[in-house]
């Protein structure tokens, strides 16, 4: 008998040799008699292999665009702007990883250099990442017992406001490098 088949067998047939039985039969006995998986560890397994590939899926999200793999409040800057997972995921309108990096932990109050938070880029956004982000319990939002607070609807004349504030030529520019160009007083070109 090999010592690494015996090591290889459970701890019933562990058991069962150390007290004479012959390896063989017992092992023969025990794939005969061998349970299928209860249903809780089939669930548990499917959680894991779920929450692998979302692991893997989201750390690819966060290394092709900049971020620490692993981190999904990783702050990425560069020159005057910064920007953080959870933002650039409802910018790119991705309902999928933005699930995932709250699941992981992802704080969706955090702002960017304009001072936006997921909240506001999924206002724009489609409306299932606005539904995420309401289901999903920030820490911020919830009491010492762990109940959420109360959300407020928006000040009347919010909506017209805020139309007329995206009718600035300065909201309007696109890119960070160019909106800096803009308050510095160089030319400044609108965005479509």
């Amino acid at each position: 008998m090999r010592p690494s088949a015996a090591v290889s067998l459970p701890v019933r047939a562990a058991q069962c040799l150390n007290k004479g039985c012959d390896a063989r039969q017992t092992a023969r006995r025990m794939d005969q008699n061998q349970e299928k998986p209860s249903k809780t560890d089939r669930a548990v397994k499917k959680y894991y292999k779920d929450l692998t590939k979302s692991r893997l899926l989201v750390n690819d999200f966060l290394e092709k665009n900049g971020f620490t793999a692993g981190q999904p409040n990783s702050k990425r800057s560069s020159w005057f702007c910064s920007t953080y997972p959870l933002n650039e995921a409802v910018k790119q309108g991705d309902a999928y990883i933005t699930s995932e990096l709250l699941r992981f932990g992802a704080d969706p109050s955090l702002k960017d250099t304009w001072g936006r938070s997921a909240y506001d880029y999924a206002a724009r956004g489609p409306p299932e990442i606005l539904q995420i982000l309401a289901r999903h319990p920030n820490e911020r939002q919830m009491d010492a017992e762990g109940n959420r607070w109360q959300m407020h609807p928006p000040p009347a004349g919010y909506a017209e406001f805020f139309a007329k504030v995206e009718q600035d030529p300065l909201v309007r520019v696109g890119s960070c490098e160019a909106r800096w160009l803009c308050i510095l007083g160089t030319r400044c070109l609108r965005s479509t």
